[in-house]
This record gives structure tokens, C-alpha cells and sequence, in this order.
């Protein structure tokens, strides 16, 4: 038996409820153990579970197809009789189970439990680790570390771990350390250790509010992971312009958060023009040296397939960023909210809703001269799901209604909207009886319809 996890991973175990995992332990032994098999070996047992069951349970379902498999194949070997095939025999310690050679039983056993274990996440599996020295060394198979979310244990993830995990990792493909590494329990030094032993596959990175990142670490992110798809660097205000000079180094990105981060907008162009296949991008909360115009035209040029931005409380965006971003046809999801600079609208939110019939989320948020015919594009627009229009005076109950009555919404938020009357809302409340009201320090409504 071994009686702790190797190294500081173990400290994951101390994040966890006994309870949860003894339970979801005691529910897949109690599944097993109940699969059963008839002597034959032809796995007639197995197929004689109700259908319904299966529907129930869809990893259940796949780990007794498994085992319906593995007997499939031992039937070529022998008919013994005597023998009674179980999940027990297969994936535990057998009390009764031939030696067929080319067969052997811990291949059987092994390869059912490495499959079992991938629907584990990392805390269950640290804990698995511990059962026996044989579950120990299958918990150690790389395969089982290809996407790594430390995030929920953010508190007692340090160096230690990392370096617990490094050797595990040679497949790594998805990590997310975000919150991750604060009061110096991971140096950027540690992290790029991590990073040159086990980068190299990465295609999504999060690293959003970790203090540890800064140029060095984007100097290596750069030249290591080539093949980035999506990087998340939010809050990491210690990267300076010419950290962000390095990340011209990479070309596949699809996803981009740098969501107040202190990038100047020279730097900023210069990665938009290197990632044409960038399809989401957080520059929310940007500082105001980010001259948001001339990075949407950067976007209209460089990146005509982008699918979400969001410019939440980017000051610096004025109507002529707004008609820029009408060459990107193919936005699902938007959000000006808080755009205080955009000033008077003119026909350029007009226009610009009228060339993104693919929209899903718009977030208007203290567009407060807002009208009727600004927003009437939106009624083209099939696939619109939630709305965001706070604060927006001059809307009439009658648009109100088409909106409701036109689109399939799931949200529609009209708080502060000063033409919207109290009658009114009992009004929709009996035409849509799913929707709802919530009441806060202020008055505040949200139309829903599930």
C-alpha cells in the first residue's frame, strides 16, 4: 500500500471532501461489481442491460461496453464453464482467472482502469493514487494529464507541485493555473522550469491574475508554445510593452484575453496582424493610452472572422471604431457596455447591427440615447438569446414588445429604462408568464424567457 501521493501533490488531497470522492469511489465499485457475465464468455450478461439504464448513465454505459469487449475477445481462448467472467475478476483482484497467454490478465486490468481514470479530474485522481502501489502507477501515465484545471485549488498549488507534476506532463495540451502561484508560492523561474519540460504541446494556456507572469515568462511562452490556440492573461499587470513585443512570435491564436493588461496599441496591432484566425478577444477594462479606433481597424483588416469582442468600459472607442467593426460580419457576441465615448450614435449602431445578423449577446449597457430605430436591425438578427440594454431611456414599450414577440430570447435586461412603466410590466408578465423581475438597491428588471 502507499500510504501518500508522491511529492506535494498530495496537498490536493487536502482541498477535498472525504465524502465526495469515497462516494463517487463506493458508486462506480458498486456498478462493477454488478456487471455480471455469464460463464460461456460470450457477454450475453452484459448485453442484457435494460436500455434504459444505459441512456441514464453514459460513462457506465462505456465502461461496460468495455468489459463486454474484453470478454468478446477471451471467448477465442476457451469455454470453460466453470469460469464466471465478472467486472470483479477483470478489473480487481481475481479470485478466479485463467492464464491465457497472449492475454494475461493485468493487461486486461490495466487498460480498464486507464480508461476509468481519464473521467477523472486531478484531485480524484491524487487520491486514487493512494489506494495501492498498482493504482499509483497507473495514475502516473501521461495520457492521463493532457488537460490540467489547477484553478479551483489555487490556495495550495506552489512550486512543489509543479514540480510533482512535470514528469506526468509530457503530453500536456490544456492547463489553466490561473489565480495560481500568488504570495511567491510560485516564482516565474519555477514556472518556466514547468514550461520547457512540458510546454512544448500546449494549445490553451490561462494564466489570468498570476503575479508570476511577467516578460520572461512571456519571452518562453513565446518560443516554446508554438502552437497556441488560446492565451489568457487577464489582470497580469507586471508584463511590460516590450513583453508583449515577444507574443509577434505566435500565429495560431484563436482566443485572446487581455483584459486590463497595460499592452500599448502599436504592440496590440502587431499581434492582430500575425493571428488572421483569431475568432475571440477580451479588451475589456483597457487603460486609456489603448487607442481602441485604430485597433478596430486592425480588426476589420486582420481579422474579419472574429466571433466575440468585448470593449467593456474602453473609453477610447468612438463611432468611427464602431463602423470599422462592421467588416467583421461574422461576430456572435458583443459588448460596448459602458463605452462612455462613443458620444451620439448617429447611424453607426445601425449599421453596425445591421451587418452582424449572426449576433447571439449584445451588451449595450449606458447607451442611454438609444432608440426605437437604433436597434430596429436587431429583429434580423434570428439567433439573438440575451440583450442587454440598461439605462436606456428612450425606449417605447411597443419595441419592447416586438423584440419579445419577433426573437427567441433567453435575456433581456431593461433596467433604468425610463419608458418602460410599472403597467406595463404586469402587462408582459401575464402575455410572457416565465418572465421575471429582481429588485435591488435600485429598480431593476430582467425579461426572461427559458
Amino acid at each position: 500500500m502507499v500510504s501518500s501521493c508522491e511529492g506535494a501533490t498530495a496537498r490536493l488531497e487536502l482541498v477535498s471532501s472525504q465524502g465526495s470522492s469515497s462516494a463517487a469511489q463506493h458508486h462506480h465499485g458498486h456498478r462493477l461489481q454488478n456487471i455480471g457475465v455469464s460463464g460461456s464468455g460470450s457477454g450475453s450478461g452484459i448485453r442484457s442491460l435494460s436500455r434504459s439504464r444505459q441512456l441514464q448513465h453514459p460513462q457506465v454505459q462505456f465502461v461496460e461496453q468495455f468489459v463486454s469487449d474484453v470478454v468478446d475477445f477471451s471467448s477465442q481462448y476457451g469455454n470453460n464453464s466453470n469460469i464466471s467472467y465478472t467486472a470483479y475478476n477483470i478489473a480487481g483482484n481475481p479470485s478466479k482467472f485463467p492464464d491465457y497467454g497472449d492475454f494475461p490478465q493485468a493487461f486486461v486490468m490495466d487498460e480498464t482502469i486507464l480508461k476509468i481514470f481519464k473521467y477523472l479530474d486531478i484531485r480524484s485522481l491524487c487520491r486514487v493514487s493512494q489506494v495501492n502501489r498498482h493504482f499509483n502507477n497507473i495514475s502516473r501515465d501521461c495520457l492521463l494529464y493532457r488537460s490540467l484545471n489547477l484553478k479551483p485549488y489555487w490556495h495550495c498549488i506552489d512550486a512543489s507541485v509543479l514540480n510533482n507534476l512535470t514528469s506526468k506532463c509530457q503530453y500536456l495540451q490544456r492547463l489553466d493555473l490561473s489565480w495560481c502561484g500568488n504570495y511567491d508560492m510560485i516564482s516565474s523561474d519555477n514556472f518556466i522550469a514547468f514550461l520547457q519540460s512540458s510546454g512544448d504541446s500546449l494549445t490553451h494556456l490561462r494564466l489570468n491574475c498570476c503575479k508570476f507572469v511577467n516578460d520572461a515568462v512571456i519571452e518562453k511562452i513565446s518560443s516554446i508554445c508554438k502552437n497556441l490556440k488560446e492565451l489568457k492573461l487577464r489582470n497580469c499587470t507586471t508584463i511590460s510593452n516590450n513583453g508583449f513585443t515577444l507574443l509577434e512570435n505566435l500565429e495560431n491564436l484563436e482566443i485572446l484575453d487581455l483584459y486590463r493588461t497595460m499592452i500599448e496599441t502599436d504592440k496590440l496591432c502587431a499581434i492582430l496582424r500575425k493571428n488572421t484566425r483569431l475568432k475571440h478577444l477580451n479588451l475589456a477594462g483597457m487603460h486609456d493610452c489603448l487607442n481602441m479606433d485604430e485597433v478596430a481597424s486592425e480588426i476589420a483588416a486582420s481579422c474579419p472572422n472574429l466571433e466575440s469582442i468585448d470593449c467593456w468600459k474602453a473609453q477610447t472607442l468612438t463611432v468611427n471604431g464602431l463602423r470599422a467593426l462592421t467588416n467583421c460580419s461574422n461576430l456572435r457576441e458583443v459588448d460596448f457596455g459602458w463605452c462612455t465615448g462613443i458620444g451620439p450614435l448617429g447611424d453607426s449602431l445601425r449599421v453596425f447591427l445591421g451587418s452582424c445578423k449572426k449576433l447571439e449577446k449584445v451588451f449595450l449597457t449606458s447607451f442611454r440615447g438609444l432608440t426605437d430605430r437604433d436597434l430596429e436591425p436587431l429583429l434580423f438578427c434570428r439567433n439573438l438569446q440575451q440583450l442587454d440594454l440598461v439605462g436606456a431611456r428612450f425606449l417605447s414599450p411597443e419595441f419592447c414588445i416586438k423584440l419579445l414577440c419577433y426573437l427567441q430570447l433567453q435575456m433581456i435586461d431593461l433596467s433604468f429604462c425610463d419608458g418602460i412603466s410599472d403597467s406595463k410590466i404586469n402587462e408582459w408578465r401575464k402575455l410572457y408568464p416565465h418572465s421575471s423581475r429582481r429588485d435591488g438597491y435600485e429598480f431593476y428588471l430582467q425579461q426572461t424567457i427559458p
